[in-house]
């Protein structure tokens, strides 16, 4: 039998964590903000590399 596990994509809204949101392409970040445009989680890290620029964002606990 193969030692991986088996994973199961899902929408981000429903595997959504407001205690310890994470950040989806920098694992050890925490998320302050949500970039509405791409409807994903950002942190500090996506925010300084550019490609939220233009995008509206939001607080990461404001979200609904």
């Amino acid at each position: 039998m193969d030692d991986t596990k088996e994973h199961k994509v899902v929408p981000i809204k429903q595997k959504w964590n407001p205690k310890n949101p994470l950040c989806p392409k920098h694992t050890t970040n925490n998320c302050d903000l949500y970039c509405k445009h791409c409807d994903d989680p950002i942190c500090a890290r996506c925010l300084l590399s550019g490609e939220h620029d233009q995008h509206k964002k939001m607080d990461i606990f404001e979200r609904k």
